[in-house]
């Protein structure tokens, strides 16, 4: 199963210079950008939920929350309309490409907002794709310092109520190779 930090890999992979952002992909959420930097997308994956699946081992389907936020300069009297025209671009991207869709178990769910922060030294506003995709294998947690057990025999010797003693005799054996 990737990792958060695979999956913004492979998401970064997908997006460098396929959009107008160009190069100008970042693995992170803090990036710092200013106007010239601009347009940029940042990739961050901010949640990961684990749903216990079965008995055993602890295994969990995992869906992992992915960010893909467009950044653009919010003094531009179109900044909503060039952030839109980028998020599309990525939209048709990811969701037209099998290999990505792949991935997944089933198709990601997603959701768009759009920002105007003007609160730091530059205006920026830009869209966030937010997706939340079921990864297509399950984790799995073994156990930490159980040894794994080769091989279980079990021997019933039961004579009956007429038998010699009249009592169910078992054995178990049990044998592992693993070192600890």
């Amino acid at each position: 199963m990737p990792t958060r930090i695979e999956h913004l890999a492979d998401l970064q992979f997908r997006l460098l210079n396929k959009t107008a952002a160009g190069a100008r992909v970042y693995r992170s959420r803090t990036a710092r950008t200013d106007a010239r930097d601009l347009p940029a997308i940042l990739l961050y994956a901010p949640d990961e939920t684990g749903e216990p699946v079965g008995a055993g081992a602890p295994q969990y389907a995992m869906d992992v929350t992915l960010a893909v936020e467009v950044r653009v300069n919010g003094v531009a009297d179109d900044w909503d309309t060039q952030a839109a025209g980028l998020m599309d671009e990525i939209k048709q991207i990811l969701f037209t490409d099998p290999a990505w869709t792949a991935r997944w178990a089933r198709a990601a769910r997603f959701q768009v907002h759009q920002y105007l922060d003007g609160q730091g030294e530059a205006v920026l506003a830009g869209e966030v794709l937010t997706l939340t995709c079921r990864d297509d294998d399950l984790a799995v947690f073994e156990p930490v310092g159980l040894t794994t057990l080769d091989r279980i025999d079990v021997t019933v010797d039961h004579a009956g109520p007429d038998g010699p003693d009249g009592v169910t005799d078992a054995t178990i054996i049990a044998e592992s190779t693993a070192q600890p």
